[in-house]
């Protein structure tokens, strides 16, 4: 064994070695002249057969493995090797991509290194011409430059304006753009919808914006983060996903509570396994300043909620005028809470108008539930996960005030006291507004001991009853200075709801049904609608 993880166990530095060394007369005198024999049958093939011998998992670590074992195989004249490596190549494109051409794990980070690691194989196979008829390797190797291709087009195209990846599932956020990273000149709105997001978007330049909802599913490196969204604008990523940790704070970012979306009951949702159960039901762009996307899931709290429907529509052409309206609809359960989390690059500032705050001295978590930060990145069986309620814990130094309808909420980024959201949310009946701090964690790294250093502020809009049944509706402005301070109300009518958003000479109603078509008999100050 050459490594602790059998994917990196043909060495390809052994191998490099020896394709240095095979030629050389002076090889033929070592070992009582049986020391080329001995390297390669007792050494580097015994390393292919080890490795090769395993049921193949089909990995994203697979390719990494594949082109060492074409290199090994070339080097010591073995043609069934790559034969086989051909073989398992031609099933993996075949099988371990998503519809849309999407890699088959729902993280643009996992994607990447995927498709890094099969031109890695490609590069070991370039110039290869077996010796045996009849294998047509050109066409093998057509059908899987296709597939990467495809790949990687679809990655570019999901890329921020600024060249990153979202950071959406086990996806590492970059600590600062690289130099050579391509950014978008423009953006559009683009459904790839195998891997489950809906991207809004419009503008150029400086003034892009990017509005994504979130129903990725699936199981491997993968968040419970269902109908989550988030917002970049102004060059940066202002309601955001935390993407990939390797500290203590791992349970945090993969929960429920740490995404933009809405906990039932004060509990962690559950994984869409088998992509099932988060759905998408509408997409429409005109391509200029109308952008709307809806999404559903059955699979978050299957047992609780009838109805767990988010519906996202950008208006405007730019982050200058845009706005992002967002109506969440959820049915069941006894606890509702609506959540938005400020940036996890830097430090924010926080208002919330239209609610008194006072401190408050308990948690979010459920009665009963016990927290410690955990010690490790993984912590113990139980302590967390799909249902349970443990991950609340994280958050702390709470404020809380009644809430009656309508809240304002303003984040800035302290760097940046111009740049941030403004968020406008309305709600049925009195509800609880809650104000704390959590882990933003991307500073800290793998550092625990910095892990409390980072801290970003949580809003939490929070409806008890019994059968609940609630429709939060908001309005986030991404705000650079000045620019039009929008107002909304809304209107209940039979099987639905107006929403009429007013900023400056602007006003736009928006019609919503909640089960298909409605009828409105409404007339508008204006006589008609925008």
């Amino acid at each position: 064994r050459w490594t602790g993880w059998a994917y990196m166990d043909v060495s390809q530095e052994l191998v490099g070695a020896y394709d240095i060394l095979r030629f050389w007369p002076g090889l033929k005198e070592l070992g009582d002249g049986n020391a080329k024999d001995r390297i390669v049958d007792d050494l580097l093939s015994e390393m292919v057969k080890f490795v090769i011998g395993f049921e193949e998992q089909y990995t994203n670590m697979s390719p990494w493995m594949w082109a060492d074992i074409v290199y090994a195989g070339r080097v010591l004249d073995r043609a069934k090797w790559i034969q086989e490596v051909l073989d398992r190549l031609d099933h993996f494109v075949t099988t371990s991509f998503l519809y849309d051409g999407h890699w088959m794990e729902t993280s643009p980070s996992y994607c990447a290194q995927t498709v890094s690691y099969l031109g890695k194989v490609l590069r070991a196979l370039d110039g290869y011409e077996p010796q045996q008829t009849g294998s047509d390797v050109a066409e093998q190797l057509a059908k899987i430059r296709g597939a990467i291709d495809a790949c990687e087009a679809l990655h570019r195209s999901m890329r921020f304006p600024n060249g990153t990846h979202p950071t959406l599932n086990d996806t590492w956020a970059p600590k600062a753009r690289r130099e050579d990273t391509e950014q978008h000149e423009v953006t559009g709105s683009l459904l790839p919808p195998g891997f489950g997001l809906a991207i809004l978007g419009g503008g150029q330049g400086d003034d892009q914006i990017y509005a994504w909802l979130n129903f990725t599913s699936g199981r491997h490196h993968k968040h419970v983060d269902a109908l989550s969204i988030g917002i970049f604008a102004f060059g940066r990523e202002l309601l955001r996903d935390l993407g990939y940790t390797h500290s203590i704070g791992r349970s945090w970012a993969t929960s429920l509570m740490c995404h933009n979306t809405v906990v039932v009951d004060g509990l962690n949702g559950s994984y869409d396994l088998e992509h099932q159960g988060h759905r998408l039901r509408t997409f429409v762009s005109d391509g200029r300043a109308f952008h709307l996307a809806e999404a559903e899931s059955t699979a978050t709290y299957p047992d609780t909620v009838r109805r767990y429907r988010r519906t996202l529509v950008l208006v405007g052409s730019d982050s200058r005028d845009a706005y992002l309206l967002d109506i969440f609809q959820v049915h069941g359960g006894h606890c509702h809470d609506y959540l938005l989390h400020g940036s996890a690059d830097e430090d924010s500032n926080v208002d919330l108008s239209g609610v008194e705050l006072s401190p408050f001295s308990g948690t979010l978590m459920n009665e009963g539930t016990d927290f410690v930060y955990p010690a490790f990145e993984t912590p113990g069986e139980g302590d967390f996960g799909a249902g349970k309620s443990g991950d609340y814990g994280f958050i702390h130094d709470l404020k809380v005030g009644e809430a009656h309808a309508r809240v304002v909420l303003d984040l800035r980024l302290s760097s940046a006291p111009k740049i941030g959201t403004r968020s406008t949310v309305l709600f049925p009946g009195p509800a609880e507004a809650y104000l704390g701090l959590a882990p933003r964690v991307r500073q800290a790294e793998r550092q625990g001991h910095r892990f409390h250093d980072y801290q970003a502020p949580v809003f939490c809009l929070r409806r008890e009853g019994s059968d609940l049944e609630s429709v939060f509706v908001a309005v986030h402005e991404p705000v650079n200075g000045g620019g039009p301070k929008r107002t909304a109300q809304t209107e209940a009518v039979p099987g639905g709801m107006l929403v009429t958003v007013e900023g400056g000479d602007d006003r736009d109603t928006f019609v919503m049904g909640y089960d298909g078509a409605i009828e409105v008999e409404k007339e508008m100050s204006d006589g008609g609608f925008e």
